[in-house]
């Protein structure tokens, strides 16, 4: 590093209970650029952000991410195919751990306070959810264009070629006993 950048090249560490490499880079106007590439244990991500269906999630992911920071705002991105990792839950989102389905997540906000998240899953699920001071969004189900947000409220619009409600309301305990604890 020098009085002006720091420079990260090929470092190796420890996170979400697997391996991850970084290289990256600030300038002198203090932006920084962070590139991350690892695996990642799924029950170790979901306890540690408390997922909701987290002991539903099993396996160990690989990962690329990208962090980039300046004046104050920051984004970070994510994404994996997830293979390996084995989901046990009701269709849209059911996966086993040979198949790939591409996960993309977006974070970007302020200070220490993250207010958009933008997310894919495969095909079946999108979205942008302002995590500003009231939660609000959009969810596409299917394929498509995420519509505008909404100014206020929760907008979920789509097609799926099947959903079966009643496998995903048996689940409404063990969700409410997720966000418990």
């Amino acid at each position: 590093f020098t009085e002006q950048a720091l420079t990260i090249k090929d470092a190796r560490a420890q996170a979400l209970g697997g391996n991850v490499k970084l290289s990256g880079a600030s300038n002198a106007q203090g932006a920084l650029q962070l590139n991350m590439s690892g695996q990642a244990e799924m029950q170790e991500v979901g306890e540690r952000y408390g997922l909701p269906f987290k002991q539903r999630l099993r396996g160990k992911v690989p990962y690329q991410a990208s962090l980039n920071t300046g004046k104050a705002q920051y984004t970070l991105s994510i994404q994996s195919l997830l293979q390996g990792l084995s989901v046990d839950l009701p269709a849209p989102l059911a996966k086993s751990s040979w198949d790939s389905k591409p996960l993309r997540l977006r974070i970007s906000g302020t200070g220490n306070e993250p207010s958009l998240l933008e997310f894919a899953y495969d095909r079946s699920l999108q979205g942008q959810l302002s995590l500003a001071s009231k939660l609000h969004g959009q969810i596409l189900l299917g394929e498509g264009s995420i519509p505008a947000m909404p100014k206020a409220g929760l907008n979920i619009s789509g097609s799926l070629p099947e959903l079966n409600v009643q496998s995903w309301l048996d689940l409404s305990d063990e969700l409410i006993s997720d966000q418990a604890s």
